[in-house]
């Protein structure tokens, strides 16, 4: 069903994880409602607002990198990149290589207030991206003359 309605996606098997991650198997929760799925095992033992589990399942941690190479094999200009990774969302954005995926505007949902886009905040000497704007939990940066 899902090839058929969305032809041209690419389905990965995994979980994208921080590079930290990577080589192991990361536990899948998949849960009903499945919007409350998680990988995130602090969230298992959290209050799940009344979801049941379906199942449990390992999968292979799997590198941002990897799958943005697959996708864009040549460089070339990249025009939008959401992330929304429940939780870590901000830790695989760092773990971009921007130097060959330069996107001109990111989207990022934040989990915490503290959470920063070397990029663009926090301590990094290069500001390649500015935050222009937040919409609810979704900060949106523009890359550096883009607008």
């Amino acid at each position: 069903m899902f090839r058929k309605l969305r032809p041209r996606d690419t389905a990965i098997w995994g979980a994208v994880m921080p590079v930290s991650s990577l080589g192991s198997a990361v536990t899948y929760w998949q849960l009903d409602p499945w919007e409350l799925s998680t990988t995130d095992p602090q969230a298992m033992r959290g209050d799940q607002q009344g979801s049941t589990g379906v199942s449990e399942v390992k999968v292979p941690a799997v590198d941002i990198n990897k799958i943005l190479e697959r996708a864009f094999p040549v460089d070339g200009r990249m025009t939008l990149l959401n992330v929304d990774i429940e939780g870590i969302s901000y830790e695989v954005l760092n773990s971009i290589d921007f130097g060959r995926f330069a996107f001109d505007w990111v989207l990022v949902e934040r989990d915490s207030p503290y959470e920063e886009f070397s990029l663009a905040e926090g301590s990094s000497p290069r500001r390649d991206y500015a935050k222009i704007s937040s919409l609810g939990p979704t900060d949106v940066y523009s890359r550096a003359g883009v607008g």
